[in-house]
C-alpha cells in the first residue's frame, strides 16, 4: 500500500517515468554490474577491514546471537532481534558493492547484539548462584574491549585535524578541498545563481548555498558500462547548456567519476569545448603527499590571475573553476 500510494502521488505531479527510470530501470542495470564471485570476494575484503580496528566488539555481536536464545529474558524478542540482523546485513548487499560506509545500516544491529552479550550474559550468571557475584563481568568486559577498540584508533577519533582524518579514511576525495572551493563560489555569485558540478561532489552545492544547473550530482552513473549512460551523458549536457551557471568545477579526479576503459567519452570531450568557448578558468585545486604520513598531505589553492603563472602539475589530479566569461 505504502508504495501504491507514493507512485499514484508521483503520478498525480507527473513524475512517475522519471520516478520508475531511477528506481527500477537504471536501478536494475546498476545492480547487475558485479558478478557474484567478484561481490563474495569484495564481501570478504571489506568486512576483514571494517573487523580489524573494532573486532572486540564484533565477538560481542557474534556472541550475542548466540546468547539471544540461551537467556530465557531474552529469548522472546529473539525472533525480532535476529531478523532485524539479517535484514540490515541484506540491506549492503544490493550490487554486491559492498563499500565501507554501506556497512553504517548493519551497525544498528550489530550495536543491539552488543547490548544483548552483556544484558544476556549478565542474566544467565545470575542464574548459577556460584556465578551471581560475578554477573558484573559482562558489563566490565563491554567497558575493557570499548576502550581497547577507541585507544587503537585514538589518533583518528580524537588527536589529528579533521582535514587529516578525511585523508585517512577517503585518501584523495577531495572532502576538504571542496569546503574552500564552495566558499570562493559563494561569495562571486547571488542566492539565484546556479553551479554545475562535473564529479560525483555535491557537498559543494551545499556548502556554497548554490543550486545546481542539473539533475546528476553524482556521475558515476554516466561512466558505468550500463545502456542509458549515453543517454544520461547527454541529458546532463543539456541541462547545463540550458541552465548557463555562473560557475562550473571539473572535478578531473578519477574517484569522483569511477571511470572504466570502456565508460562513453562524450561528457569529457563536450566540458573542453564548451569550457572553452564559454569559460575562463578561475582557479584551479591540486592535493597531494610530499611525505609518507597523511600530515605531510598538500593542497595548492591557485586562484585568479596567479592561473595565467602557474599550471597544475600533470603528475596530480586536479579540480578546476570555471567561470562564466
Amino acid at each position: 500500500m505504502p508504495f501504491l500510494l507514493i507512485c499514484s502521488v508521483l503520478y498525480a505531479k507527473g513524475v512517475f517515468s522519471r520516478f520508475w527510470f531511477w528506481a527500477v530501470s537504471y536501478a536494475t542495470q546498476y545492480v547487475s554490474e558485479i558478478p557474484l564471485s567478484v561481490g563474495v570476494n569484495t564481501f570478504l575484503n571489506n568486512t576483514k577491514a571494517m573487523l580489524i580496528p573494532s573486532y572486540l566488539l564484533w565477538i560481542f555481536a557474534g556472541l550475542g546471537l548466540i546468547l539471544l536464545w540461551l537467556d530465557v529474558k531474552s529469548r522472546p524478542r529473539g525472533v525480532f532481534v535476529t531478523g532485524f540482523f539479517l535484514f540490515a546485513f541484506l540491506s549492503i548487499c544490493p550490487g554486491l558493492y559492498f563499500r565501507q560506509h554501506y556497512y553504517v545500516t548493519w551497525m544498528p544491529a550489530l550495536a543491539l547484539l552488543i547490548g544483548v552479550a552483556v544484558g544476556a550474559g549478565r542474566n544467565l550468571l545470575r542464574l548459577a548462584p556460584a556465578l551471581r557475584s560475578l554477573s558484573f563481568v559482562p558489563g566490565a568486559a563491554f567497558i575493557i574491549a570499548m576502550f581497547i577498540t577507541m585507544n587503537a584508533q585514538a589518533d583518528f577519533l580524537f588527536s589529528v585535524p579533521v582535514d587529516w582524518a578525511s585523508h585517512m579514511m577517503y585518501g584523495g576525495s577531495p572532502w576538504t578541498e571542496t569546503q574552500e572551493i564552495a566558499q570562493y563560489i559563494k561569495q562571486r555569485t547571488m542566492p539565484a545563481d546556479t553551479i554545475a558540478v562535473l564529479g560525483s561532489e555535491p557537498q559543494i552545492y551545499f556548502y556554497s548555498e548554490r543550486k545546481s544547473a542539473t539533475g546528476y550530482i553524482y556521475t558515476y552513473s554516466l561512466t558505468e558500462p550500463q545502456e542509458f549512460a549515453h543517454q544520461m551523458q547527454l541529458e546532463m549536457i543539456s541541462e547545463i547548456e540550458k541552465a548557463r551557471p555562473k560557475y562550473i568545477v571539473f572535478v578531473d579526479i578519477r574517484t569522483s567519476w569511477m571511470p572504466r576503459p570502456q565508460s562513453d567519452q562524450t561528457i569529457f570531450l563536450w566540458r573542453q569545448k564548451y569550457c572553452a568557448s564559454n569559460y575562463s578558468l578561475a582557479g584551479f585545486v591540486q592535493s597531494y603527499l610530499t611525505g609518507q604520513s597523511w600530515s605531510d598531505y598538500h593542497t595548492d589553492y591557485v586562484w585568479g590571475d596567479d592561473v595565467r603563472t602557474r599550471k597544475p602539475n600533470p603528475q596530480f589530479e586536479c579540480i578546476y573553476i570555471f567561470e562564466r566569461k
